[in-house]
């Protein structure tokens, strides 16, 4: 049975896992569970879902509300392994935090930014398109300069629904951005063209560079980056990856110390 180590991003809606080898950064599989499912992951008598492997540990990226990571806890308490959480750091190798209080930085956009700069380089523009979509600049020289924080396309159409008297459908976005002739059309193509207007706004607030590393990742991350020009990468594990490194170097700082 293989060794590996279990990475949890955990949200306010969804949780998303990971698995890599102990030895490797490598993510050899994944899935999405919905908050308070847990038994999705791991039964109530610890296996986990996939029963060809053995948790050596825990790693778990966190910003949902107190509550809901309390519950994820408790249930992780039955698989008796080692659980660490990832805070938000200052530096990572050659990235540097510039936040004006580096700890407010959520720990999710710290640790896409690690994957970012290690895997893609600098500079580079990093796009989460989740609940929340955050855009996040970092310079030639590896420090990070700062981002916007918007809305993401769901709960844009959550607020239109709520705050309105509008016939607001939870369908899937157009292929194409067209003028539309309904309402739910209009919405969809509205709050695509927003996404696709905020990156394009956004990219225009930084330096030129001939080497500019642009990558989107989060759960719209996909269907936005198809509207984007063709030099942007979608990265779905980028967070994942980024606690996978995160992990990596604080386990061989432990045992060097």
């Amino acid at each position: 049975m293989n060794k590996a180590r279990l990475l949890l991003d955990l949200g306010n809606t969804h949780l998303n896992w990971g698995l890599c080898e102990s030895a490797s950064l490598q993510i050899f599989d994944s899935g999405r569970v919905s908050n308070q499912a847990w038994s999705d992951l791991i039964s109530a008598t610890g296996e986990f879902v996939n029963a060809q492997v053995n948790i050596d540990d825990i790693w778990l990226c966190s910003v949902a509300k107190s509550t809901i990571m309390e519950s994820l806890l408790s249930w992780l308490a039955i698989v008796d392994r080692p659980i660490y959480q990832a805070t938000t750091g200052l530096t990572y190798n050659k990235l540097v935090n510039s936040y004006d209080t580096y700890s407010q930085l959520g720990v999710d956009r710290w640790l896409a930014l690690i994957a970012l700069v290690t895997e893609y380089g600098c500079p580079g523009l990093l796009v989460d398109a989740g609940s929340a979509m955050t855009l996040d600049y970092v310079d030639c020289d590896g420090v990070y300069q700062g981002g916007w924080i918007v809305p993401g396309i769901s709960k844009s159409r959550q607020c239109l629904s709520l705050q309105t008297n509008l016939l607001v459908t939870d369908s899937t976005l157009p292929d194409t951005l067209t003028i539309a002739k309904n309402t739910s059309a209009g919405i969809d193509a509205g709050l695509l063209a927003a996404a696709i207007g905020t990156i394009t706004q956004f990219e225009q607030q930084i330096p030129k560079y001939d080497d500019l590393q642009k990558v989107i990742t989060g759960g719209e991350g996909s269907h936005v980056s198809e509207h984007l020009q063709r030099n942007w990468r979608y990265d779905q594990h980028l967070v994942l990856k980024g606690l996978a490194l995160y992990a990596q170097d604080n386990i061989a700082r432990d045992r060097y110390n």
